[in-house]
């Protein structure tokens, strides 16, 4: 009887460590909408002013525990500028948001 471990394919472990990853990035997205939805206050289905880009961008911080230091997100949204006149849909938020606060730590 051969006494030697059983060994696993590593193409199946990769399909599994990826389908993880996918489906962190499906629930990512999910609550980017979630919370894009929410902090849509004139309903309009964009982010059109600073007030509503902060405290997205602030709640999406909490959500996805990412950590920055404090005023970051102020610091964000001012120089994002004013975006009277500058409709941010949800798919051009989910670009900025991941350029400014992808490289931040997340616990």
């Amino acid at each position: 009887m051969d006494d030697a471990p059983v060994r696993e394919s590593p193409v199946k472990h990769a399909k599994t460590e990826r389908s993880k990853e996918e489906q962190e990035e499906d629930k990512r997205a999910e609550i980017i909408a979630a919370c894009f939805k929410r902090y849509d206050l004139d309903e309009s289905g964009t982010i059109n002013t600073s007030e509503e880009l902060q405290q997205l961008c602030t709640n999406l911080c909490f959500k996805l525990k990412i950590m920055v230091p404090p005023g970051a997100v102020d610091e964000k949204v001012l120089e994002m500028g004013d975006l009277e006149g500058r409709d941010l849909n949800l798919g051009e938020f989910a670009v900025w948001f991941e350029e400014e606060f992808g490289g931040f730590k997340r616990m």
